[in-house]
């Protein structure tokens, strides 16, 4: 069985799987959540060509305020529930190098953070089918967007992505042994990274992110026949 956490804004991808049924996340939750324009908070058994999949619609981010055990909360009550085999994380992010598009989606091959946050990997381990395949992913807990000078540097150091989420759900997932697959959908470009640099809007994450879903479908369907 695979399941799937979903970035903001990709909650639409119910339009091109087959429900089953649902459950809201305050139902297994015992604090409460904060609404996010673009996160359902909502858990869905579901089929994607006659293939199981659990589709985790909305993240509880650090930046929102939750704790790190709270923002995985969803994602140790599906991995104790069903039988999953196969994780899938997906997230909105800036693109920092001139490898990563906008619009289209990047798998990711390792992270980086330079937060110092209790029980968070700098290091993810898996990702993609290769080790040498796919971006970096620079993870910052946010909720400010970062300055052009951190931009500058997370360039540096290696960065083709920045982004405010994964990083905690799939530390959380190789504390368990299990070895996600990361895709990441740049909404705007930041580079050349100059101090002319465009930020969007929520609004507009959440509106680019839409516009992406089919293909996000396409890659499910390509990955049900290699699982």
């Amino acid at each position: 069985m695979i399941a799937i956490v979903l970035g903001s804004g990709m909650n639409s991808l119910i339009d091109f799987v087959t429900l089953n049924k649902s459950i809201t996340y305050d139902s297994f939750i015992d604090f409460e959540i904060t609404t996010l324009e673009g996160h359902d908070h909502i858990i869905y058994e579901a089929k994607i060509n006659g293939t199981p999949l659990i589709i985790l619609s909305g993240k509880l981010h650090l930046y929102e305020g939750y704790s790190y055990e709270q923002s995985v909360a969803p994602l140790k009550y599906v991995s104790e529930k069903y039988q999953i085999t196969n994780w899938i994380i997906t997230s909105a992010s800036g693109a920092l190098s001139s490898k990563a598009k906008v619009g289209v989606w990047q798998s990711i091959s390792s992270t980086i953070t330079l937060e110092n946050i209790p029980r968070l990997s700098s290091f993810t381990k898996c990702i993609s089918h290769k080790e040498t395949e796919g971006l970096i992913y620079a993870y910052q807990r946010g909720p400010a967007l970062g300055t052009v000078s951190e931009y500058k540097m997370l360039l540096q150091f290696g960065a083709d992505l920045v982004g405010m989420s994964m990083l905690p759900e799939s530390t959380y997932l190789n504390s368990i042994g299990v070895k996600p697959l990361l895709y990441s959908l740049p909404v705007c470009n930041y580079y050349p990274i100059d101090y002319n640099i465009f930020e969007p809007s929520h609004e507009q994450v959440i509106d680019e992110t839409k516009q992406a879903i089919p293909k996000l479908v396409t890659i499910l369907d390509s990955l049900t026949t290699t699982f």
